[in-house]
């Protein structure tokens, strides 16, 4: 149920921000004002673009992405961040 109102307000292929909580070596988990839901960035999705985007992102820093899907079991929205 939860997930279906998730997927309803953060459609695939959507903007989203959120702001780094926790910086682990296999990606980057957001808060992203849900309790039971976390952003994550996959550390594939930072590598393109590893040298420009590395230095800003730091614990507390606001990230802006396109929601690539869902993992449903983890209780996570997986993003690619968008390089400005």
């Amino acid at each position: 149920m939860i997930w279906k109102k998730i997927k309803n307000k953060y459609p695939e292929n959507s903007v989203l921000q959120g702001k780094i909580e926790f910086i682990a070596n296999f990606g980057f988990f957001l808060n992203i004002g849900e309790s039971e839901i976390k952003g994550f960035i996959p550390i594939t999705e930072i590598l393109p673009s590893f040298e420009k985007l590395y230095p800003r992102l730091s614990i507390g820093i606001e990230v802006t992405g396109i929601i690539l899907g869902y993992a449903e079991e983890r209780n996570q929205i997986w993003i690619k961040p968008i390089c400005s």
